[in-house]
């Protein structure tokens, strides 16, 4: 017999799309009157399709219902100061409402959650009579030519506050050699409640960027004095710079010096003045993809 999983791998294959941009429209949140919140990225296809087999199809209107071999489970999200998804790796990109705390936020409070492996964030709120509208909007930065996939898996929370996610579609760019950008997807959906006679909408949009990134192989922290004289040289490998530098006494400004494995502008540079907070810096992770991580800097 033919299982659900052999429909889930013929699923997969279709997914890996090549486009320059795609949009999905969800016109259908569910049954719970579950709005759209954010998205999930990993780079494995999340298969929530579990173990059907012909035998077990449903009937509907006296012929089997097929259609059911692909209604794909839901991942719920566990609650631990943040939310999370049990045993799959990814980067949360959303925003959810958290449970109630008793005494101080009876009615939970909006967390923003996104992960390392997404840079650039940009997330807008607007607020009107009857209306709020959410545009979140991030990069996901690979090596090029890592045989890497990206997948986008939509996330959900119900009226009565459970987070969960479906499995979402999936892009190779294993066959990008240049830097830049890749693709982009964007995932939208607009809700509208009728509450006493009035209408009241929310809509929601999340873009995720992909673009390829030449990752860095040193990182390069020099300290200068006001009279722009060396007070302090460093070399780290990326996986080396500290979340926190400490400045020296006469530390006027910080040059930060980015070595990449490319010929072309294989350093970059920024320069924090005192009294700034720090520095975004990156690291190459073993599947491809480069997440960013802060520097803080204390004068």
């Amino acid at each position: 017999m033919m299982s659900k999983r052999i429909f889930a791998v013929l699923t997969l294959l279709v997914l890996l799309f090549v486009l320059a941009a795609c949009q999905l429209a969800i016109e259908n949140a569910g049954p719970e009157n579950a709005r759209l919140i954010g998205v999930f990225v990993s780079t494995e296809y999340i298969d929530l399709f579990g173990d059907m087999a012909f035998e077990n199809v449903p009937m509907r209107r006296g012929q089997p219902d097929f259609s059911a071999l692909f209604q794909p489970q839901r991942l719920y999200a566990e609650w631990d100061v943040n939310f999370s998804f049990p045993g799959i790796e990814g980067m949360a990109f959303f925003n959810a409402m958290s449970p109630p705390v008793e005494g101080v936020f009876p009615d939970g409070v909006m967390t923003g959650h996104s992960s390392a492996g997404i840079s650039g964030n940009r997330n807008n709120v607007y607020f009107g009579d009857n209306y709020t509208r959410v545009e979140k909007d991030g990069t996901v930065y690979i090596t090029p030519g890592s045989h890497t996939v990206v997948y986008v898996n939509p996330v959900f929370q119900t009226a009565c506050g459970r987070v969960f996610l479906e499995p979402g579609s999936g892009f190779s760019v294993r066959h990008n050699e240049a830097e830049g950008s890749i693709f982009s997807q964007t995932i939208t959906e607009t809700t509208t409640i009728t509450e006493s006679g009035v209408e009241n909408t929310h809509s929601m949009s999340v873009t995720i960027n992909v673009a390829s990134m030449f990752p860095p192989e040193k990182i390069v922290v020099v300290q200068m004095d006001a009279a722009s004289e060396i007070v302090s040289r460093i070399e780290l490998a990326p996986e080396e710079v500290p979340s926190t530098l400490y400045a020296k006494d006469n530390t006027e400004y910080v040059i930060v010096e980015t070595h990449r494995a490319t010929s072309h502008n294989p350093v970059t540079r920024e320069l924090i003045n005192r009294g700034e907070n720090g520095v975004a810096v990156f690291l190459a992770r073993d599947d491809g993809i480069i997440i960013r991580n802060w520097m803080g800097i204390e004068w």
